[in-house]
């Protein structure tokens, strides 16, 4: 089930490339373990009960389009810089 918005101090993000609601999080150097559900033919893999540990934060972006909202590099809280963002939205 995919998810419908992501919400930022009750506000929903829009982007502003191509309208799409949900951020994502993408970092670095991440340990990710899961377990294997099904595989139906090669590289058709379905997974349960995904694990990350470690990483880095490096952005956050749209789900859909891949825009950069905020990079980790260029502000020191990135989740406070969101919420800093989400006031301007509608």
């Amino acid at each position: 089930m995919s998810q419908e918005r992501t919400t930022v101090d009750g506000k929903t993000f829009i982007c502003p490339k191509c309208k799409g609601n949900v951020l994502e999080e993408i970092m670095t150097d991440v340990v990710q373990s899961s377990s294997i559900d099904c595989i139906d033919k090669p590289h058709d893999v379905e997974y349960v009960d995904t694990s990350t540990d470690g990483g880095t934060l490096d952005r956050i972006q749209c789900m859909r389009c891949g825009f950069i909202v905020v990079e980790a590099y260029e502000s020191p809280d990135v989740y406070e810089e969101l919420l800093k963002m989400a006031k301007e939205w509608k």
